[in-house]
C-alpha cells in the first residue's frame, strides 16, 4: 500500500489536500446519483383532461339513465302494490288476500333492494370497461416518461400509490433468501 502511495505523499502538502478533496467530493457526488429518484403524477386528473373523457362520461350518463328509468318503474309497480294493499285494509278485504298482498309486496320489497345492488354493480362494470384503455394509455405514458427521465419510482398522489417502480430496486428475492423462504 505504501509504495502505491508514495507518489502522492512527494506531492507539495497543499496539492495533497485538493487532490483529498476531489477525490471525497467524487465519492460523495456518485453516491448521490446512485440514489433512487423519484417523480410524481396525478393521474386522475390526467384522466379527468384527457379528450376521450367527455364521451365516456356521455356515455355512461346516458347508461345510468337508462337504469335509473328501468328502476323507477320497479319502484312504481312496488307503490302500486303497496296502494292495493293499503285499500285492501280499508276495505277490510280477507286475511288470506291480505296476506297475498303482502308477501307480493315483501318480494316487491326484496326485488328492489336486489335490483338497486345489480344497477350499481353494472355501471361500476360499465365504467371500468370504459376507463381500462385509458388508465392502460396513461400507464404506459407514464412508463416512458419515467425511462425518459431515469426515475425509479413514479408516485400517484391522487391515490398514494406508486405507479411505476424501477426492477432493479426489487429485493424480494433477497429477503425470501434472508428468512430462509424458499422460490
Amino acid at each position: 500500500f505504501y509504495y502505491l502511495c508514495k507518489p502522492f505523499f512527494k506531492i507539495h502538502k497543499m496539492k495533497r489536500v485538493i487532490i483529498l478533496l476531489i477525490a471525497i467530493i467524487g465519492l460523495a457526488w456518485n453516491h448521490v446519483n446512485a440514489q433512487s429518484k423519484f417523480g410524481y403524477v396525478n393521474a386522475a386528473e390526467i384522466l379527468y383532461l384527457m379528450p376521450q373523457m367527455k364521451n365516456v362520461n356521455h356515455v355512461l350518463d346516458s347508461f345510468q339513465t337508462a337504469l335509473d328509468t328501468e328502476y323507477k318503474k320497479e319502484v312504481e309497480a312496488y307503490q302500486k302494490i303497496e296502494a292495493k294493499l293499503k285499500k285492501q285494509i280499508d276495505e277490510k278485504a280477507s286475511e288470506a288476500l291480505i296476506n297475498l298482498t303482502q308477501e307480493e309486496l315483501q318480494s316487491k320489497a326484496d326485488f328492489l333492494q336486489k335490483a338497486s345492488q345489480a344497477f350499481q354493480d353494472e355501471l361500476v362494470e360499465k365504467q371500468n370497461k370504459l376507463l381500462t384503455p385509458l388508465n392502460e394509455k396513461i400507464m404506459a405514458a407514464i412508463k416512458e416518461v419515467a425511462k425518459e427521465k431515469g426515475l425509479n419510482y413514479v408516485i400517484d398522489i391522487s391515490k398514494g400509490a406508486v405507479l411505476y417502480w424501477d426492477e432493479a430496486d426489487d429485493v424480494n428475492k433477497d429477503v425470501r433468501k434472508k428468512l430462509g423462504i424458499s422460490e
